[in-house]
């Protein structure tokens, strides 16, 4: 038995995987898993506000780790001396207040499904936050921003295409996209059945719909109009976070415990113990390939 048979064993043991494997991703989805794990991320990842993976430079994870992808984009906003910058699928806010309070004179726009910070957070004057779907971005005009960044949040879309769309129609000739994201490495189509099933229970636990396989997206990318002027594969760069998700999910789904796991699926929220299936399972998956970790950095 390989890797992920003996998980995907495990998860069967204490969750019925099969209505995951079967769950169509929808807008409602999405905002339900961030709404019911709000909490959950401040516990178990950070208390700043960051729901994103950090990149490490070594084997070891640390809270500025977090912070590197940030950093990134700050020496772009820099160098190409944004003055109007966009994030897409902002969260609880914290990467754009990050950005803003350290480039006051950068005005800077965000918008997500269901969350913004609460105004106390944020008494910045140089930041606006708004619900939006960034599918359809029609509050702001075209050729309207220098810069556009999303972390982790283009998986959650069923129509990446459009989406690139949208982003190409608000930035600038000239302007700018930073995208962090994951991917499958391996086409879906050649997976083995447990290895599909791996993959299937991952995005679910996550509330993503499909990873999307990186060559198909990197041809929307182009197709839509886009020049890729840097490309990085950061997989081994996420795996000290990985590793911590996986440590405190393999807990739950530890055979020594599986009553008292039984227990706690009943009475914790659903969509906090579905994220610990994606926890369990992910890292085996970024270590076969069949999951990647990239950052584009795309020009129009």
């Amino acid at each position: 038995m390989n890797e992920i048979d003996k998980r995907l064993q495990d998860i069967s043991k204490i969750i019925d995987i099969d209505y995951l494997l079967n769950e169509k991703n929808t807008e409602k989805t999405v905002k339900s898993y961030y709404n019911t794990n709000k909490l959950t991320y401040r516990i178990f990842h950070n208390n700043t506000g960051y729901i994103h993976m950090g990149l490490s430079n070594d084997d070891k994870y640390s809270y500025k780790d977090l912070e590197i992808s940030l950093l990134e984009i700050e020496k772009l906003i820099q160098k190409s001396k944004a003055k109007k910058v966009l994030e897409l699928a902002s969260g609880h806010g914290a990467n754009t207040i990050f950005l803003a309070s350290r480039n006051k004179e950068t005005e800077f726009f965000a918008i997500d499904l269901s969350t913004k910070p609460k105004r106390k957070f944020y008494q910045l004057k140089n930041t606006n936050f708004k619900y939006g779907d960034f599918h359809k971005l029609t509050m702001y005009k075209d050729n309207s921003f220098d810069l556009i960044f999303i972390i982790e949040s283009l998986c959650h879309s069923n129509n990446k295409k459009k989406a690139l769309e949208e982003i190409y129609r608000l930035l600038k000739v000239g302007g700018k996209v930073i995208i962090y994201d994951g991917y499958y490495g391996i086409d879906y189509k050649k997976l083995s059945e447990n290895e599909k099933k791996a993959s299937i229970l991952t995005s679910a636990g996550m509330a993503v719909g499909n990873f999307g396989y990186l060559k198909e997206f990197e041809k929307d990318i182009k197709n839509t109009g886009f020049e890729i002027i840097e490309k990085k594969d950061l997989s081994m760069n996420i795996i000290p976070t990985l590793k911590r998700f996986e440590r405190m999910s393999a807990i739950f789904f530890w055979s020594r415990f599986i009553y008292i796991s039984k227990f706690l699926k009943n009475l914790l929220p659903e969509m906090f113990v579905r994220n610990s299936v994606s926890g369990y399972l992910m890292p085996i998956l970024v270590k076969e390939n069949i999951a990647v970790y990239y950052k584009h950095v795309l020009k129009k």
